[in-house]
């Protein structure tokens, strides 16, 4: 029985064909694909592949991933980070130490006698931080707040503040920076210099630099020998009255609340650190508000519209 050529190739691919199937393939002229597929594969050569070999290098390549590190560095390397460490916390250590932090609270005043016989007047609710090391050589202290300082002649002196430095040698002068929208800094003897922002001012005697708003003014006026919050006062030109209300909470430690104001309205005049009833009356009736108590040392402000 003759076969077809499905049935050469099946026996081919299982490896069974016969001597005469073989010769069949080569002389039938149907069977011309298959006879030149099983030529074109008898001359198809695998790529040589030496197992011992590759086996050898699989061999290394493990041995080597398996090496352990050399970690002989690390013990020398710790040792001196932790020295640095130590070095870090003694330092900090060290300077916290030799930092003096004074603050006064609500309606409480303060002088301070620093190392050199300088001296600070802290108004109420002002935080003073300087370091005792090296005073004498490098002055420099930090004000939150409100202060008067009178400074003793001697090396360069300064005082830093969240809006601005004031640099100085041998002067008096008061610095007022409870807000970021107003900073204060008036001269009332010798000669100091105001740094804020990328800029600097020279500040005289009798002369105020002032930052509100973001815009900068230089006044004359100070005609007093010290500010008028040392005698008792807080007196106010031309500021937001949120600014009047947050210094009346300060110096009588109450808390206010406004209701239909508007807190940035302007107010010039002044209030008594001694009489709450008479400081209330003195910042209601120029701006037309009222006042009334809530609680217990708890007030609310409000216009006479309501």
């Amino acid at each position: 029985m003759m076969k077809n050529k499905d049935e050469y190739f099946v026996k081919w691919l299982s490896d069974s064909l016969s001597e005469e199937d073989i010769k069949a393939i080569g002389q039938k002229k149907e069977l011309g694909s298959l006879r030149r597929l099983m030529s074109a594969l008898t001359r198809f050569k695998a790529p040589e592949f030496d197992t011992e070999t590759e086996l050898k290098k699989l061999r290394l390549r493990q041995s080597a991933a398996m090496r352990p590190l050399n970690t002989g560095w690390i013990r020398p390397a710790l040792r001196i980070a932790a020295s640095l460490l130590l070095l870090a916390g003694l330092y900090a250590a060290f300077v916290l130490v030799n930092t003096t932090n004074i603050t006064t609270p609500a309606a409480e005043k303060r002088q301070v006698v620093l190392p050199d016989g300088s001296m600070v007047d802290l108004n109420a609710g002002t935080r003073l931080t300087y370091g005792k090391l090296f005073w004498k050589s490098r002055r420099r202290l930090s004000i939150d707040g409100e202060a008067f300082i009178a400074v003793e002649s001697g090396s360069p002196f300064s005082v830093k503040t969240s809006s601005g430095t004031v640099r100085v040698l041998g002067t008096k002068f008061n610095v007022h920076r409870r807000s970021e929208d107003y900073f204060e800094v008036a001269c009332y003897e010798g000669l100091v210099e105001v740094q804020h922002d990328s800029g600097s001012e020279k500040v005289f005697p009798s002369q105020t630099f002032r930052v509100q708003d973001g815009e900068k003014m230089l006044s004359t006026g100070t005609g007093n020998s010290v500010p008028d919050w040392m005698s008792g006062e807080s007196v106010f030109l031309s500021v937001p009255f949120l600014l009047v209300v947050r210094e009346l909470e300060i110096q009588y430690g109450i808390a206010i609340e406004m209701r239909g104001i508007d807190g940035q309205q302007r107010f010039s005049g002044r209030f008594s650190h001694s009489d709450l009833g008479k400081a209330l009356k003195a910042i209601t009736l120029p701006t037309n508000t009222v006042y009334e108590m809530t609680g217990d040392r708890k007030i609310l402000l409000k216009g006479n519209a309501e």
